[in-house]
């Protein structure tokens, strides 16, 4: 029997159409991402919408040509979907953790389009994976320069970083819950440059030494949010030097870190409070 269905019925405007609506709706999803400063942001989740639409179309479409109206021998389509999973594997490697940055998730998202690309062309849709290829390379070469259009004209608000030295009551999960706190409340923990035990007198107080810490000293930041607290007989303090960022102010994190009873105070330089409140001003 001659095969039933012609495979161009995958290859039609209305096709097309499908991979631009997955391009444009995960490309919003990604500018939220971007918005709020996560890794995964709009060239990755564009980059994996795209990918996906064309897996589905190659499975519903790419291989029509090999199947019988009355008698089906087999399911091409399986193919498609061992790629996906197989595939899945390639990225994983690709993907690593370089101190407090997540790496490589742009990278593996275009090796996963690539494989979804050669899907196609192996299926005989050649026009959709050069349309996929052409997506692929507006994703990566004009979204960065039309996101860094939008950022000039609209005056988007960009990350901003933060030096601070935060002092607090030694507990067994005392930084870690520190850095979960940032985190949680919005910024992006850059570095942690060094921790130091804070040397204190018999009565439980920091020395005078441990106290002079003239480049991160603010003032404003120590009053305003009444940090000074009693450091206990028995307890260990230190000192964690710290630089974060993102779209929240240095009161923000002055805020967040003032509601942690492990926390005694926070050291920020006025100058970066007031930078800061300039660029929110604008």
């Amino acid at each position: 029997m001659s095969n039933q269905f012609d495979q161009s019925q995958g290859q039609t405007w209305s096709q097309f159409g499908q991979l631009l609506v997955a391009a444009g709706l995960s490309a919003t999803i990604g500018t939220e991402r971007e918005l709020q400063h996560k890794s995964a942001g709009l060239r990755t989740n564009t980059l994996v919408g795209i990918g996906a639409a064309l897996f589905m179309l190659i499975s519903k479409f790419g291989t029509l040509d090999v199947l019988n109206r009355y008698l089906v021998v087999l399911d091409p389509s399986r193919i498609a979907a061992q790629i996906v999973s197989g595939i899945g594997f390639i990225g994983g490697g690709i993907i690593f953790k370089q101190r407090n940055e997540i790496r490589g998730l742009t990278t593996a998202a275009a090796v996963w389009l690539s494989a979804a690309v050669g899907a196609a062309c192996g299926a005989g849709l050649l026009r959709l994976a050069s349309v996929s290829t052409l997506l692929y390379f507006i994703a990566v070469l004009i979204y960065p320069t039309f996101w860094h259009f939008l950022r000039q004209r609209f005056h988007l608000q960009t990350a901003i970083e933060i030096s601070a030295v935060v002092r607090y009551r030694a507990r067994a999960d005392g930084l870690q819950t520190l850095l979960q706190t940032l985190m949680g409340t919005g910024f992006h923990v850059r570095s942690v440059t060094r921790l130091e035990e804070v040397a204190t007198d018999r009565a439980g107080s920091p020395s005078s030494a441990a106290e002079d810490q003239p480049q991160f000293v603010s003032n404003l930041g120590r009053s305003q949010m009444g940090l000074q607290r009693d450091v206990g007989k028995q307890s260990r303090t230190f000192d964690v030097y710290l630089t974060v960022d993102g779209f929240r102010t240095a009161i923000d994190l002055l805020h967040a870190l003032s509601q942690l009873d492990c926390v005694i105070s926070i050291s920020i330089a006025d100058d970066q409070i007031n930078a800061q409140e300039e660029n929110v001003a604008v």
